[in-house]
């Protein structure tokens, strides 16, 4: 999920950076795609820490058990 987070990272980047080069309100278009951007990546960012989180959970609850 991360390597797709980052995509869409740079995606976001470059659009800003396009609306930074170009005049004020010509495209118009261009601006809830880097806000679409960044919700997605922040959206798989958080379902890999929860993902993460729960994965070491039950790693350590398989470690704390006694041998049979």
């Amino acid at each position: 999920l991360l390597p797709v987070a980052a995509g869409f990272d740079y995606l976001e980047n470059s659009c800003q950076l396009k609306l930074l080069s170009i005049p004020h309100g010509t495209a118009d278009w261009l601006v809830p795609v880097p806000a679409t951007c960044a919700t997605v990546k922040w959206s798989l960012a958080a379902i890999f820490t929860a993902v993460f989180i729960r994965q070491l959970f039950a790693f350590a609850g398989k470690r704390s058990t006694p041998p049979a």
